[in-house]
């Protein structure tokens, strides 16, 4: 289960809203707590084929992310992302460009108002339970 502070929640809504018609993209951080995964940080980081479809991180931007959340003495629990047109399940373009596996997926979907979490176990996406405190 991801659980995630409404203040974290609140930053990706506005992240996604910002980047709107594009998608927003990050990394989110934290620690994990047997099957509960605890969201401490969220970073934002920069989509650059700036697109409505699909997102791809900026190679450096992410590397700093994870340099600053090994100094933090965090984990990488996983990435979001917004649908800014369609629901919150994973695209077929989700599909083909996910690899890392055993991590969150979050998804926030504009149009609906939804946010959904899912892991990648290298051939498909298992929904995740989310829970907001």
């Amino acid at each position: 289960m991801l659980v995630i502070t409404k203040a974290n929640l609140k930053k990706i809504v506005s992240h996604a809203m910002r980047e709107f018609p594009n998608e927003a993209c990050g990394v989110i951080a934290g620690k994990k707590f047997g099957e509960e995964k605890l969201v401490e940080k969220v970073y934002e980081v920069k989509n650059r084929v700036k697109s409505p479809l699909r997102y791809e991180m900026d190679p450096e931007e992410q590397l700093k992310v994870f340099q600053e959340i090994e100094k933090s003495f965090l984990e990488v629990l996983g990435f979001y992302h917004s649908h800014p047109h369609s629901n919150a399940t994973p695209s077929e373009i989700d599909k083909s460009l996910a690899f890392y596996e055993g991590f969150s997926y979050v998804i926030y979907s504009i149009p609906l108002k939804t946010l959904a979490s899912f892991i990648w176990d290298g051939k498909n996406f298992n929904s995740e339970k989310i829970k907001v405190i």
